[in-house]
């Protein structure tokens, strides 16, 4: 379940890391939406698993966002693979 976790934080770094709007970001709780991971099946694919990270940021039009995300990863015993999720787009709303 830490994989599946690390994996989401992964991506909300990547998100952060590549938003040209924002200023500061973080992947720790400050609304308390904790992390959470939940087995919710077990295939002969893998494990599949339900996490919920939280995140929050601030951006260059000084607009602050505390937030969790949400996605499913397949768990193997060589691969986290993130199946399906909340997309976070700190800046996809913003005039060009």
């Amino acid at each position: 379940m830490e994989r599946a976790l690390a994996t989401e934080e992964g991506y909300l770094e990547a998100v952060f890391r590549n938003a040209s709007c924002v200023e500061s970001w973080g992947t720790d709780a400050t609304v308390g939406i904790d992390r959470e991971a939940t087995v919710v099946n077990r295939t002969a694919d893998g494990v599949y698993v339900e996490v919920t990270h939280p995140y929050w940021y601030g951006t260059d039009d000084n607009t602050e966002v505390d937030d969790g995300s949400n996605a499913l990863s397949l768990v193997t015993s060589e691969t986290v693979h993130r199946v399906r999720g909340d997309e976070v787009s700190p800046c996809a709303d913003r005039p060009r």
